[in-house]
C-alpha cells in the first residue's frame, strides 16, 4: 500500500523535474541537452511499510519503471539500483539495471526474495520512514542540436519475512 509520507528527490547530478511523480506512473522526466552526458539520481521514501517487531527479514525485491523519448539520440550507460536505510543508501548496488531503455514504458525488477542487497535489515529498518529505493543514472545525448527526456518513477518494493516461522510477503505499489 502507498504511504502519504512518500517523498521523493533528486540527489547528485542534474534534477529530476517532479520529481514526486516517483509515485506514480506519470514518471518524473530528466531533459538531456544534445551532446551532453547527465548523470542523475533520484530517490523515494517513506513507503509507510508496518512490518511486524520480530519478524526476520529474508529479502527484498524493488522495481521501477523506465523509459526515454529518442532510442536513436539517447544512450543508458549506467543504472545502479540501491535500497536507502535511514535515508542513506547501502553500501553495495545489489545490481546493474538494464540500460536497454526503449521509447515503451518498461519496468525493471532486481532484487529476490532472499537478497538483502549487502547489508542486513531489521523490521525496524523497513518500516523507517527513510526506508526506499535509490536510482542512479548515467545518459548521454549524441544528437547534435536537439534536447530529447528520459523518464523513471513508479517504484514500488516487496519484502520477504518469517514471523513465528510463517513466511509473509508485503508489498509497496506507490501508483
Amino acid at each position: 500500500m502507498p504511504s502519504s509520507g512518500l517523498t521523493a528527490t533528486s540527489g547528485i547530478g542534474s534534477s529530476w523535474t517532479n520529481p514526486n511523480n516517483v509515485a506514480n506512473t506519470t514518471l518524473a522526466s530528466q531533459s538531456i541537452t544534445h551532446g551532453n552526458e547527465t548523470i542523475a539520481t533520484l530517490q523515494g521514501s517513506g513507503f509507510g511499510f508496518a512490518i511486524p517487531a520480530g519478524a526476520t527479514i529474508n529479502g527484498i525485491v524493488a522495481s521501477y519503471q523506465r523509459r526515454i523519448q529518442n532510442i536513436s539520440y539517447l544512450t543508458v550507460n549506467q543504472v545502479s539500483v540501491y535500497l536507502m536505510k535511514a535515508g542513506t543508501s547501502v553500501p553495495a548496488t545489489l545490481t546493474t539495471g538494464s540500460t536497454s531503455w526503449t521509447a515503451t514504458q518498461s519496468t525493471d525488477t532486481v532484487g529476490t526474495s532472499t537478497s538483502l542487497w549487502g547489508t542486513t535489515w531489521l523490521y525496524s529498518d523497513i518500516n523507517n520512514s527513510g526506508f526506499g529505493l535509490y536510482v542512479y543514472t548515467d545518459i548521454t545525448n549524441t544528437a547534435s542540436l536537439a534536447s530529447y527526456t528520459a523518464y523513471l518513477g513508479d517504484y514500488q518494493i516487496t519484502v520477504y519475512y518469517t514471523l513465528g516461522g510463517a513466511k509473509y510477503v508485503t508489498t509497496c505499489t506507490c501508483t
